[in-house]
């Protein structure tokens, strides 16, 4: 048994390689400059470069993939391009609601499943 997670931990891990790979690449095919967005729309050149170098930008993908990649594994998410706050906090402020609403909603689905789940058990054969 022990043998049997260890092997599906194990592969496992190019499949979470490839799903990283695909969302770094959804992320670069999103419209918009992440530049332009972080200095401010009315942000001259310079600032936009200088925003460019600070976010990394300028260096090669594969470069910008794992330097990506290794922020993602230390938990570190990086910062928003409009607000300047940690992605985390932003997530983390988020997760209580997100939270609840999928449990309200796993909760009538559960409800809602077993009525009619009786109720066609009931009804057998009609």
């Amino acid at each position: 048994m022990f043998a049997y997670i260890v092997r599906r931990l194990l592969e496992m891990i190019p499949v979470l390689l490839v799903v990283s790979l695909l969302v770094f690449g959804f992320i670069k095919l999103l419209p918009g400059d992440p530049a332009r967005i972080y200095a401010g729309p009315d942000a001259p050149i310079a600032a936009v470069e200088a925003a460019r170098q600070l976010l990394g930008l300028n260096d090669p993908l594969p470069g910008h993939y794992v330097r990506w990649l290794g922020g993602l594994l230390r938990g570190d998410l990086g910062i928003t391009y409009r607000t300047q706050q940690p992605v985390m906090d932003v997530i983390a402020k988020s997760f209580m609601p997100t939270m609840w609403l999928a449990l309200a909603g796993f909760a009538w689905s559960v409800i809602f499943g077993l009525l009619i789940g009786v109720v066609s058990g009931l009804k057998r054969g009609k």
